[in-house]
């Protein structure tokens, strides 16, 4: 389950290359073909009810690549059409595990299920460096983008909010943890090493962090936050940081072992 900024674009490139013919890629796919991935036989054939679209976007592609190719973006997009479109749009990359069960109950209760958590803290200032590099860098500081996730009624015409602001339904439903397993971000190596043990798929070796390099390195994670944002940041993540012990700043959740 893809929770956002815990290193799920990377992972997926990783299991892009143990796709079956019919397995599920929604999103990723730019991330997924320029590491050396592949499209599978259900993409192709699912993003084939957008022909117009992915022609026109194959054509600029190929011309950019200067040779003939699939585009990506067209591809990433058209999946994301297509499964919105049979699931009353709520089928994403992020996908919430109460929609996933709904639509496709066979596969979840065969298959080995897992998610990465994240310090809200750590999360909240790589959401907002995500968040401005998708909206065209807007002039807009790190303690408005903390009160538009706050209150979802302040004007946001930058659309700088996230889609989804907590990762908590990508892997509870009712509040209560779905998966098989809950990995940390703050030790992704050693969790992904758990999960490649358990489906017997190697992950681990030479993963890479897709988007690590967009949040500024200038300021540490501490000096982003005042009392009031620390106070914001706790409500905005209250489910998570309960649930997992997190707390400002120290890194590791102290009910995850």
């Amino acid at each position: 389950m893809h929770s956002r900024k815990t290193g799920g674009s990377s992972l997926a490139t990783k299991l892009n290359r143990h796709l079956g013919p019919d397995d599920i890629q929604i999103g990723v796919w730019i991330d997924t073909i320029e590491s050396g991935g592949r499209y599978n036989k259900n993409a192709l054939i699912k993003s084939a009810h957008y022909p117009f679209k992915v022609l026109l976007s194959s054509l600029k592609y190929s011309l950019s690549q200067r040779r003939l190719a699939v585009s990506p973006s067209a591809i990433n997009s058209s999946l994301k059409l297509y499964y919105r479109s049979i699931s009353n749009n709520e089928l994403t990359t992020h996908s919430k595990a109460k929609v996933v069960k709904e639509n496709f109950p066979d596969i979840w209760n065969e298959y080995f299920k897992f998610a990465f958590v994240r310090n809200p803290f750590s999360h909240a200032v790589s959401d907002y460096y995500w968040r401005l590099h998708l909206c065209g860098q807007p002039n807009i500081s790190f303690k408005e983008f903390i009160y538009r996730l706050f209150d979802l009624n302040r004007p946001d015409p930058e659309c700088i909010r996230p889609p989804i602001i907590s990762n908590w339904e990508i892997y509870t439903i009712k509040d209560s943890i779905s998966l098989d397993f809950i990995g940390c971000f703050e030790r992704l190596d050693k969790d992904v090493n758990k999960v490649s043990n358990f489906i017997d798929i190697p992950l681990a070796k030479d993963l890479k962090k897709s988007k690590s390099s967009i949040r500024s390195r200038t300021k540490s994670i501490e000096e982003h936050y005042d009392q009031e944002l620390i106070e914001k940041v706790s409500t905005i993540y209250e489910k998570e940081i309960n649930h997992f012990g997190y707390s400002a700043f120290s890194g590791l959740p102290s009910k995850i072992k």
